[in-house]
């Protein structure tokens, strides 16, 4: 869904009334803490371990490390210090034992697993990915994230000199706007890659980059005001001594990742829409996944092999990127498997699947994210378990074979199809 629909459906105060519930139902400011901390851990030794594939290019390290860190940081002073340690630290990446090394390692895998688990959750995505994909992902993002960097120095430097150039020489202004411009361009590109690739699930491309411009802009804003917050009003120098870069660096972590999961909230309402649009659509996603599932069931029984994509849009007229999206969550409720095709098929047969077990995973999307939530008293936290064991009670008897055996008369006469 793009911006400008939900403006003309609801207008902007639904989309910003929306984001604002999503952001506290989520618990973003607590998440952002979280993440905060694990990130102070592990980023001198993800960014170290990622210098040494700089090796293969013609970009020096601390040409690497200086654009980055002035991109990442407000503040020049803060960016050397970081950089300082960084430097100290790689230097001795080759005395760190084996054990040391995988310590690191461990680490950084902590901050890749609790950055997608804060995604899925903001998108409802039940469960993340295996613990070797999350090692793959890790593995790519420190091959290629330095890779990326030494191309934005090559590209930025290019753009510098042409702009810069005798033929631009009498449009001063435009200098000036375009060498402003491609820091913020670089940011909403980064942004860009991390709400559309970290997620597991689809998002698509043009609510990724809504998120990407507005949370890119919120970074860039960010930085100039904590720069100036730095230089004017702290004092953690006089109260930290040589250690007050340590809070200094948190505090400006945790407002990246504030930042981060607000854009990945706005990226959420950009592509389902405003709250209300979003109960429909969850509405109609839960049933087009008790269709998916029920067909896959009735393949299963007549011997048919697995569901594939061409039969999920002919019978049920789900979309390839619907169908992957539900094959996951059909996966993730430990109904079906994912096979080398790309199709599914029942995990168990149908009569060992209980309609109980179902429902209360359906229902997960109208409850689930409301347990464990910031303001939720104990009262309903408890209606939300009884109503769970209720759905499931009532249903325990009926399993996926015998709805398959429902038709239209007895549902209207009320009779119960035996289990």
């Amino acid at each position: 869904m793009k911006i400008r629909d939900l403006a003309v459906a609801g207008g902007v105060w639904p989309f910003i009334r929306s984001t604002a519930i999503l952001f506290n139902r989520f618990d973003c400011l607590n998440y952002s803490a979280s993440l905060a901390y694990t990130t102070l851990l592990s980023l001198v030794p993800m960014v170290a371990m990622s210098l040494s594939v700089l090796s293969s290019f013609d970009v020096s390290r601390t040409a690497v490390m200086k654009f980055f860190f002035n991109w990442f940081l407000p503040n020049e002073e803060l960016a050397g210090v970081i950089q300082k340690n960084i430097n100290i630290f790689a230097d001795n990446v080759a005395s760190v034992s084996i054990f040391g090394l995988i310590t690191l390692t461990v680490f950084s895998l902590w901050v890749v697993s609790a950055m997608e688990s804060a995604f899925n959750m903001i998108w409802g995505v039940r469960g993340n990915r295996s613990v070797f994909n999350q090692f793959v992902a890790y593995w790519s993002a420190l091959t290629f994230s330095p890779v990326l960097i030494a191309a934005s120095i090559i590209i930025t430097a290019q753009i510098r000199s042409l702009v810069l150039s005798d033929a631009w020489r009498d449009y001063s202004y435009a200098q000036g706007m375009t060498l402003k411009a491609i820091p913020v361009i670089l940011t909403w590109t980064a942004f860009f890659l991390i709400y559309k690739l970290i997620p597991f699930t689809t998002v698509n491309a043009r609510p990724a980059w809504a998120g990407a411009a507005l949370a890119g802009s919120l970074f860039e804003l960010a930085k100039l005001g904590f720069d100036y917050y730095l230089r004017n009003f702290a004092n953690y120098n006089e109260v930290y001594g040589a250690l007050s870069v340590i809070p200094i660096f948190l505090l400006w972590l945790y407002v990246v990742w504030v930042i981060v999961l607000l854009g990945a909230v706005i990226t959420r309402v950009a592509q389902h829409g405003p709250v209300n649009a979003m109960a429909k659509e969850e509405k109609l996603r839960a049933r087009n996944t008790l269709l998916l599932l029920l067909e896959t069931a009735r393949l299963f029984e007549s011997g048919g092999g697995a569901m594939t994509r061409k039969m999920a849009k002919r019978i049920l007229g789900l979309a390839p990127d619907q169908f992957s999206r539900l094959s996951q969550e059909l996966r993730d409720m430990g109904l079906a498997e994912i096979v080398d095709s790309g199709g599914i098929m029942l995990s168990r047969p149908p009569e060992r699947i209980y309609m109980g077990e179902v429902a209360l995973a359906l229902s997960d999307r109208v409850f689930g994210g409301f347990q464990g939530g910031a303001g939720v008293s104990g009262a309903v936290e408890e209606f939300i378990i009884r109503a769970g064991q209720a759905i499931e009670q009532g249903l325990s008897d009926i399993t996926l074979k015998s709805l398959l055996a429902w038709n239209l008369e007895e549902l209207e006469s009320g009779e119960k199809p035996a289990s």
